[in-house]
């Protein structure tokens, strides 16, 4: 990532023309076939666990490797309730799907992943060099910020399932179950919305199912605008960017790229919440 200064060190007033820095190598590394195995290829979505516990240690690591990955203006909405006990469990499992029961039950650990709709609040702490974009979006309410909120919350889920790999824990993501209901039982006040449930342990007996196919590269891709798609590829909408240079805007924000934000050195990400059930 780059950060956002002046030359003297101070936010630059225009986040397009700015003197960057970065502490980023020259050179990223590469992952070895073991490291895009475990974390893409080879990925799946378990559906029984061992007994063998997740530590708090575990939890943590897992957590402190997900929290640094890019939002859209690093509003990091992400929250997180990890169930374990009996008792988190009894209140979690008659609000899932019927299907979902008996896996979750099992799992070692339930993550319940949530929107934060108040994340705004933490804008001048996490974006310095646009805090004004507090005062914009709390003027939008909580509806005009759910875009943005789940936006970059799900793309943060997406980031914590690949850490978890990363940490050796199977995972198995779940949207089957009353929303709403989750939403109350474990994070009331209406500031948080349950978005997925997921579960977390070390595969069991039978774990997997078959694979499944998936799209080809000529079934996905559209041209990058230098000319004529490839034949057989998926054309884009009129008036539609594609291509490593276009840039998806984060919701309720125009204007804000959702790829790496610039973010002002002085400034620490905050790390989402999460807590223990």
């Amino acid at each position: 990532m780059t950060d956002a200064t002046e030359a003297d060190g101070s936010p630059s007033g225009d986040l397009n023309v700015q003197h960057c820095v970065t502490t980023a190598p020259a050179t990223l590394p590469v992952l070895d076939e073991a490291g895009r195995s475990a974390l893409f290829t080879e990925a799946r979505t378990a559906n029984t666990f061992s007994s063998e516990p997740v530590s708090d240690e575990t939890l943590r690591a897992v957590w402190e490797l997900a929290r640094w990955p890019p939002t859209a203006a690093n509003t990091q909405p992400l929250r997180v309730a990890f169930v374990r006990t009996d008792e988190g469990r009894n209140r979690l499992v008659p609000l899932l799907a019927e299907g979902n029961r008996a896996k979750a039950e099992a799992a070692p650990v339930v993550a319940i992943f949530a929107a934060d709709v108040d994340f705004h609040e933490f804008v001048p702490r996490t974006f310095p060099a646009r805090a004004e974009m507090k005062e914009g979006l709390e003027a939008s309410g909580r509806e005009g910020r759910v875009p943005m909120a789940r936006f970059n919350s799900t793309l943060q889920i997406g980031y914590f399932l690949l850490a978890a790999r990363a940490h050796g824990l199977a995972t198995g993501p779940m949207a089957g179950f009353d929303h709403d209901a989750v939403s109350a039982e474990f994070f009331p006040g209406g500031r948080e919305q349950a978005l997925l449930v997921v579960n977390l342990g070390h595969p069991g007996e039978n774990a997997w199912f078959p694979r499944l196919p998936r799209l080809d590269e000529e079934e996905t891709e559209s041209g990058d605008g230098a000319g004529p798609p490839a034949e057989g590829s998926r054309s884009a909408a009129p008036g539609v960017a594609t291509g490593p240079s276009a840039e998806m805007p984060a919701p309720g924000v125009p204007g804000t790229a959702a790829g790496p934000s610039p973010e002002a050195p002085a400034a620490p990400p905050r790390p989402a919440e999460s807590r223990l059930v």
